[in-house]
């Protein structure tokens, strides 16, 4: 099977993000603090696009992964 991506992640804050009710939530930002950093991936896929302004009842997070193994790059 040929390799894809299913999510990505970056540790630059997405700047002119914003919010409404019923709107996208804010996107994780990896850390990058001197050290050890931790974060957890949620097992989800991309999110769905905002469209300014529109309410989606439920909320905006893609659909979970199938069971499988996964590479981090």
């Amino acid at each position: 099977m040929g390799e894809h991506v299913i999510r990505t992640y970056t540790s630059e804050k997405q700047e002119g993000f914003k919010s409404w009710p019923g709107g996208p939530q804010k996107p994780e930002v990896l850390p990058v603090a001197k050290g050890v950093n931790r974060f957890t991936w949620d097992f989800r896929k991309e999110g769905l696009p905002a469209v300014d302004g529109v309410f989606a009842f439920g909320d905006y997070r893609g659909g979970f992964v199938s069971p499988g193994d996964y590479a981090l790059r």
